[in-house]
């Protein structure tokens, strides 16, 4: 279980960010929008991923 939702909340709240950055975290998209702040999820993939996902072989 993630403990840390209550920190970052308290951090968003206190810095006040205009855009916050998120990769896997679920929760806070509902703790932004909660406090005003724009979230984008930001999520990259290396070729090396992106070329085994699409291979051909099994």
């Amino acid at each position: 279980m993630d403990l840390t939702q209550h920190d970052i909340e308290t951090h968003l709240s206190n810095l006040k960010p205009h855009v916050v950055f998120y990769d896997f975290t679920h929760w806070l998209p509902s703790i932004s929008k909660r406090l005003g702040i724009k979230a984008l999820h930001y999520c990259t993939a290396s070729s090396v991923m992106i070329g085994w996902l699409h291979s051909n072989t099994s």
